[in-house]
């Protein structure tokens, strides 16, 4: 279904002043120009709508994630969506709801639903979980990696971590 969404989650600038929308309703490339939007999500594959974030892979593909589940890749010139590439032995380790994701030092992290705070590396497809995060809280919101700590938001507090042992510090609250 083509429907517009009002529910913006993430943006990306694009190519000659326009700009990429993860939504609720999938993917849309928004013209500045015109001020219209054209749709690029797949009706049949729910992976690809209900986006929460998207992210430059290199300048031809997008990696986006969100409400369905797992990851998908989008290539711009192409206009079509693949699985990204996994690592066999985290193919039992999909279920989880992307939430934000960032690339730092090669590989890209993400906050979800169900695993907390995760690490794919997109050339080799492997998936790291966090089990000490995990027993904190299964849902991650987001984070940020100041110097050498990695914060993460979850619904039972603030994680601090330490980054290079992706160990807890502390837990924090309001």
């Amino acid at each position: 279904k083509n429907t517009e969404s009002k529910n913006i989650y993430s943006i990306l600038p694009a190519h000659k002043n326009h700009l990429w929308l993860a939504t609720w309703g999938g993917l849309y490339l928004f013209s500045m120009d015109t001020k219209k939007s054209s749709f690029h999500s797949v009706s049949d594959d729910a992976k690809t709508q209900e986006l929460y974030c998207i992210i430059p892979l290199d300048e031809n593909t997008l990696l986006a994630g969100g409400n369905q589940g797992g990851l998908r890749r989008y290539n711009i010139r192409l206009h079509t969506w693949s699985a990204p590439k996994y690592f066999s032995d985290s193919l039992d380790r999909l279920d989880f709801n992307v939430r934000y994701m960032q690339r730092l030092e090669g590989k890209i992290y993400i906050a979800s639903e169900k695993k907390n705070f995760i690490e794919y590396d997109p050339a080799t497809g492997e998936l790291n979980e966090f089990p000490e995060f995990q027993h904190i809280s299964s849902n991650a919101r987001h984070f940020i990696k100041l110097n050498s700590t990695l914060w993460i938001t979850t619904d039972n507090g603030l994680i601090q971590a330490d980054w290079n042992t992706k160990s807890v510090i502390k837990l924090w609250n309001t």
